[in-house]
């Protein structure tokens, strides 16, 4: 399962056409920082209200390793 993952973010934060490092790039020179952390913040509540806490400090976790080289505003909780 984790091989499973490590490609998953491998293919959607650098390999896919449409990448999620490059739609956060592009909106950050668009918009203000404040802007786009609030605009993904409020996303990702949307999108991952189901998950476990579990589930969501392990994503905050990956997204936040200096391999991605995102700026990703959330962090995992306690």
């Amino acid at each position: 399962m984790r091989q499973g993952m490590a490609e998953w973010f491998k293919f959607v934060l650098k390999d896919a056409a449409n990448n999620f490092k490059g739609m956060l790039e592009s909106m950050g020179c668009k918009c203000e920082c404040s802007e786009v952390d609030k605009f993904v913040t409020d996303t990702f509540n949307f999108e991952s209200a189901s998950w476990s806490v579990a589930e969501k400090n392990a994503f905050h976790t990956e997204l936040r390793k200096p391999v991605w080289g995102l700026r990703w505003p959330l962090a995992p909780g306690p």
